[in-house]
């Protein structure tokens, strides 16, 4: 050991510096109580041991880290997650610190680790090491939704098995509407100029009729039976949910794309209202923006004060609120942060260039002892290529999923398939069987009413039979002029 370090550490047992004395490789080290946040890939829980405990519980770039410079160092630590779940700043009113910073400023911890941005008002009021990681700020945005799928956007909204069903169901209820004509004796017509008698409702005319109620076109034929007119309700109040649902989500489509295409680098959102900029409150991310004199940032961050619920409470909030914002959000992040989830989030995207320089560091109290260790460490792992080895691994895995990779079918996103219309198709269906019924009830109250069942219209009015004389009698109209179907 270097006489440095053993000076440094004779006098933490004399000062008795805060920390237990049971470590992770030998009782005879100090160990300092770390807090940390659960950040990806910074700091994560151990989903393959959720039984573990004490520092095992944790896996990420961080763990990683501390162990190398434990064993540099020569000291051993113990990480707890901080209450607040917050990186750190200070109260405007009392001047106090909160998360991982105000942990170690309290003296409830001995260092904070995890993605701290060093900052000269964090460097005032707290030691800082030496820089492990740099990085940037860049805007995290989701990706657009006919950028990844083909065609255009009045096609896409619905996916192939959705037109199918579309199409089906159409089908579907055109032959109903056939069937229950021919069941129903008051739906017999005939034209005035024309002596071949006619259902109104032939497989043709079902056909048209059906496909009007998609354009809101009616039809000068109105039906008469409760029958058709129960199908006929029903399919109408169908047909204009759905062609509401269509034309609001071909609209969204072709708006998003409109912004999308413009919107290439981050200053391209300081001049439009449709897609919301935000950013995680109380963050050094913030006091770049609060600080900043380049003009455009100046105006991104007036912009952002005349709406405050812009701004994010985590990164999580923010990450979310992209997800969820369906191209209307997008979320200034620090580029690491954002590299990591482009390449594991297909649907979100990065979008450049990178904004303002900044550093990673570890947080320790004022004067603490063990500072000129840990930086000393710090040091000595990057002149051995350790620490973008851990980058390479956390960052880069080739486990992970690579979006590059992913087909168009994978990655189309906002597109209505069968399932989502499930709920407006099974209602129609049902109508359809019901209305059936109620033909068949009229066709059968009508032969009992009249009272001669054996000339009735009952044969007359099934499909695939001839016309009776009584038939037309029952409807009113003049058999003479009318010959079988």
């Amino acid at each position: 050991m270097r006489p440095g370090y053993f000076l440094l550490f004779a006098a933490a047992a004399f000062l008795g510096i805060p920390g237990t004395t049971e470590g992770q490789n030998s009782p005879d080290r100090p160990v300092l109580k770390v807090a940390t946040l659960l950040e990806e890939p910074f700091i994560m829980k151990n989903t393959e041991n959720p039984e573990a405990t004490g520092n095992d519980q944790f896996v990420g770039f961080i763990k990683d880290f501390l162990d190398e410079i434990m064993d540099i160092a020569k000291f051993n630590y113990s990480l707890y997650l901080t209450p607040d779940g917050r990186w750190g700043g200070q109260n405007k009113d009392t001047l106090e610190w909160f998360g991982m910073f105000g942990e170690v400023g309290k003296g409830k911890a001995q260092m904070a680790a995890g993605s701290l941005t060093v900052t000269s008002g964090r460097h005032m009021a707290l030691d800082l090491t030496k820089p492990f990681m740099f990085t940037g700020l860049s805007l995290l945005h989701k990706r657009p939704a006919l950028e990844t799928g083909g065609g255009p956007a009045f096609v896409t909204v619905l996916t192939p098995g959705a037109w199918m069903s579309l199409v089906g169901i159409y089908l579907f209820v055109s032959v109903m509407f056939w069937l229950i004509a021919r069941c129903a004796p008051t739906e017999r017509r005939r034209y005035d100029d024309d002596d071949v008698d006619e259902h109104v409702y032939s497989i043709r005319n079902s056909l048209w009729y059906t496909i009007g109620a998609f354009v809101l076109r009616g039809n000068e034929a109105n039906p008469k039976a409760i029958s058709v007119r129960l199908l006929t309700f029903f399919w109408w109040i169908f047909s204009i949910v759905l062609v509401a649902i269509y034309v609001s989500m071909v609209a969204e489509k072709y708006t998003t794309l409109h912004y999308a295409t413009r919107i290439k680098t981050w200053k391209d959102m300081i001049n439009q209202d449709y897609v919301q900029v935000g950013l995680v409150r109380g963050g050094s991310t913030e006091s770049f923006f609060k600080s900043s004199t380049v003009p455009e940032i100046k105006l991104m961050w007036e912009k952002m004060q005349k709406h405050p619920d812009w701004l994010a409470t985590s990164l999580a909030d923010g990450i979310q609120r992209v997800r969820d914002g369906n191209g209307r959000y997008a979320f200034f992040a620090e580029t690491l942060s954002v590299d990591y989830l482009i390449h594991r989030e297909c649907d979100l995207v990065k979008i450049g260039p990178e904004l303002g320089q900044r550093s990673y560091g570890f947080a320790l109290q004022k004067k603490s002892l063990y500072t000129h260790a840990i930086s000393a460490a710090i040091l000595r792992l990057q002149e051995q290529g350790a620490v973008q080895a851990l980058y390479t691994k956390w960052w880069h895995d080739t486990t992970s999923e690579n979006c590059d990779r992913k087909s168009d079918e994978d990655r189309r996103v906002d597109a209505i398939d069968a399932g989502h219309l499930r709920g407006i198709f099974v209602p129609v269906i049902i109508v359809a069987f019901l209305a059936m019924f109620v033909a068949l009830v009229e066709l059968v109250w009508t032969c009992i009413w009249r009272g001669d069942l054996s000339k009735s219209p009952l044969r007359s009015s099934l499909p695939f039979s001839s016309v009776s004389r009584d038939s037309f009698r029952v409807s009113g109209l003049d058999p003479t002029k009318f010959s079988s179907v």
